[in-house]
């Protein structure tokens, strides 16, 4: 990712820690477009943006090697231009071009880590949360994910079978998803998450279908999270 910052660099190390930083800073303006692209009044996405910039966490990987970094922000990146250019009154061309410019970005991420992989499989849900019907919304999701998917099929594809099939896949991958006692059924979640959304359609205010849609949007985040945790049980830890 940062090849380029550190060949011929008198210092690779501080290159690759100013490239990360640079990408790093990206973040909080990504966080900004994708508040506003979804529809969040001015002053609720410049606080988002804002928390995000003094996030120190964020702060503390930007400034170092760490391949968390760098997949937090080509990750948020994606969502910002998925906000952006993925919506009801784009042209086809447009939406399909959105698309693509996301997934190349999520193919990056997926070329860092195997850990981002699940992260990156759920970026297209911020469409899902974002002002139109929910119907429409969904469905522009729905499109965006398929094309992502094949983008980063046709550019990471073969690297991603790579991992899975080698000693670095076994590693990592694993135990993701293992039963322990931390862990939702997984038929308790999705019928949860179905619930949810059933709920989001079937009530006549705008404000409410978005919010439902938005708590079923963050329950499929956590599930996801909680049930495919890398770093809990894998052996590399």
């Amino acid at each position: 990712l940062f090849g380029w910052a550190a060949a011929g660099a008198r210092d690779p190390d501080g290159a690759v820690f100013l490239a990360q930083g640079a990408l790093g800073a990206l973040v909080p303006a990504a966080a900004l477009v994708i508040c506003r692209g979804v529809g969040a009044p001015r002053p609720v996405a410049w606080a988002c943006a804002l928390g995000v910039a003094l996030s120190p966490i964020l702060a503390r990987l930007s400034a170092s090697e760490s391949y968390f970094g760098a997949q937090i922000a080509l990750l948020a990146l994606a969502a910002a231009v998925l906000a952006v250019s993925v919506r009801p009154e784009a042209t086809r061309i447009e939406s399909a071009l959105g698309a693509v410019a996301a997934g190349c970005l999520v193919a990056q991420a997926a070329l860092v880590h195997p850990v981002a992989w699940l992260a990156a499989a759920l970026v297209p849900c911020v469409l899902c949360v974002a002002e139109g019907a929910p119907s429409a919304r969904l469905r522009l999701a729905a499109l965006a994910a398929l094309v992502i998917g094949a983008t980063v099929l046709v550019l990471a594809g073969p690297d991603m079978v790579d991992v899975l099939r080698g000693s670095l896949g076994d590693a990592w991958l694993g135990p993701a998803g293992s039963a322990d006692d931390r862990q939702v059924p997984l038929w308790v979640s999705t019928s949860l998450a179905a619930t949810v959304a059933a709920i989001a359609t079937a009530v006549r205010a705008p404000w409410a279908r978005r919010l439902a849609l938005a708590g079923a949007v963050l329950g499929l985040v956590i599930v996801v999270g909680w049930r495919g945790d890398l770093l809990g049980t894998s052996p590399a830890y």
